[in-house]
């Protein structure tokens, strides 16, 4: 997949759990960390993770950032694990806390991507440095 087309997709992953959990876009977020196999995502609302009726974590899965099948995301999470591993290790950053933030301040939901090591925001990065092999 093509770096714009995966833009055009996270626009809209964007843009839907926006609507779904009723935060603005100026709001809303996703934090990427690695899990056991792959990533876990969470959806934000600004520098607070989202919290169900049960005071857990609200996930988001790949699937549903990106829009791709169930098999296609398990791949797709496993791979930004490893590279959530290799900015990390580039960057100086303890692999157990690094992730990645996507997020917009555009109407538009155009992403912007931050790299953190636990809440400290460590640098803006490209959709591509987070994607790429």
């Amino acid at each position: 997949m093509e770096t714009a087309e995966i833009i055009e997709k996270i626009q809209v992953g964007l843009k839907n759990c926006s609507i779904k959990h009723n935060v603005g876009y100026e709001q809303i977020r996703i934090k990427i960390r690695g899990g056991i196999f792959g990533v876990d995502c969470y959806a934000m609302n600004g520098e607070e993770v989202l919290k169900n009726s049960d005071q857990k974590a609200v996930t988001v899965s790949i699937s549903d950032l990106v829009g791709i099948n169930p098999v296609q995301a398990g791949l797709v999470s496993s791979h930004l694990k490893g590279m959530l591993s290799n900015l990390a290790q580039n960057n100086n950053i303890n692999a157990s806390k690094v992730n990645a933030q996507i997020f917009t301040k555009k109407s538009d939901f155009e992403p912007s991507v931050y790299l953190y090591e636990g809440t400290d925001r460590i640098k803006e990065i490209t959709v591509e440095e987070l994607t790429s092999m």
